[in-house]
């Protein structure tokens, strides 16, 4: 009798149990439901990020949730949203690289789509200089969580690895079911999927005003910033100057050694560019071998040593790089509102001062005055 009792009572509580879990998983699925048309189209990777760790802490009881993202430079895996732990103080801490991370993604520790592994299988495989956070919410028994690593990754439709996402302290202290596992995986998945798509649409964005293959703002973004300079030259009497450079001999660089040495050299010149403009300044590719920069309240003399810095920068990328030898430039500048007060006539006037010093052989031309 008291053995039937007994068994009964297991029943009952193993029943209990799993009402519990379906009712959880199907709590889970809702909640993921709500995250997932919330971040679609959402173009911030951060706020994918914090809306998935919230996602999952609310759904699956998880009260430590980290989501990382691979830094495609460093290979250093960056925490960029978190739950439970303090974002910063993650952040502080020495970040594990992908070449450190890569042995806990072993196919062995595989579960639903999740790597799950115990204290002692994950400290094994970890260089010895990484900081590990222990969990606090600690079970007994052969079901119980205990030190457990369960970690998620992020990859794009090619398999490479976006990020993680790193869970711990489960609130029933026991070892995720498959269930759960799967819902943590369906949230990981839609975290990747957003994450490719704002990159996606961030990019799409992006080229609306600026140039595929200098990265420098476009001709569009030209028009329209030279526009709202005038205006506020008009409107505050800010002076500024426009410069148009055209590359020296582009077209028998191009002719001569290929479109893709003509790409190197278009890509060389604009980070010289850069590099070489003053804080307020902007650059701009506004045509094939054609450049435009705008001067924020410069002077003749701010506008030669730009072009100067451009001559000096030009000359060491070369002597890094032999193909880039020769490769020189022919500048036109025009002041407002000194030569013009408005941007068609503007344009002209320092597009003309730049031919004018390509036929005389010479770097920099100005706009003549009377």
């Amino acid at each position: 009798m008291l053995v039937s009792l007994v068994d009964h009572a297991a029943l009952a509580l193993e029943a209990a149990r799993e009402a519990a879990e379906s009712e959880r998983h199907q709590r889970a699925l809702e909640e993921l439901l709500d995250v997932s048309s919330r971040i679609t189209g959402e173009p911030s990777s951060a706020e994918i990020l914090r809306r998935v760790c919230t996602g999952i802490h609310g759904a699956l009881d998880f009260r430590n949730v980290c989501a990382a993202l691979v830094d495609p430079q460093t290979g250093v895996v960056e925490p960029h949203a978190t739950v439970g732990w303090q974002l910063e103080e993650l952040r502080q801490r020495e970040l594990v690289t992908v070449a450190q991370l890569e042995p806990l993604l072993d196919d062995r520790f595989l579960r639903e789509g999740c790597y799950l592994l115990t204290h002692e299988d994950a400290r094994a495989r970890l260089a010895t200089e990484v900081e590990v956070y222990p969990s606090q919410l600690n079970g007994r028994g052969p079901w119980a969580w205990n030190r457990h690593w369960l970690i998620v990754p992020l990859r794009d439709g090619g398999g490479a690895l976006l990020g993680i996402i790193w869970v711990d302290n489960p609130g029933d202290r026991l070892v995720p079911s498959a269930d759960r596992l799967q819902a943590l995986r369906i949230f990981a998945n839609d975290a990747a999927a957003a994450l490719v798509s704002g990159q996606h649409l961030g990019e799409l964005r992006f080229l609306a005003n600026h140039d595929p293959l200098t990265r420098l703002h476009n001709r569009r973004a030209f028009v329209n910033r030279l526009e709202g300079e005038v205006a506020r030259m008009s409107r505050y009497e800010r002076s500024f100057g426009l410069v148009i450079a055209d590359l020296d001999d582009f077209k028998q660089l191009n002719d001569r050694y290929g479109h893709s040495a003509g790409d190197q050299a278009l890509v060389a010149f604009a980070n010289v560019l850069v590099e070489s403009l003053r804080r307020p300044d902007d650059a701009f590719r506004i045509g094939g071998d054609e450049f435009a920069v705008l001067l924020a309240e410069a002077s003749e003399e701010d506008a030669r040593q730009v072009v100067a810095r451009v001559e000096t920068l030009l000359k060491q990328a070369a002597e890094g790089d032999p193909s880039l030898a020769g490769l020189s430039a022919s500048f036109g500048c025009a002041g407002c509102p000194e030569d013009a007060t408005d941007p068609q006539t503007l344009f002209r006037l320092a597009d003309e001062a730049q031919y004018d010093a390509k036929r005389n052989g010479s770097v920099l031309r100005f706009v003549a005055r009377a």
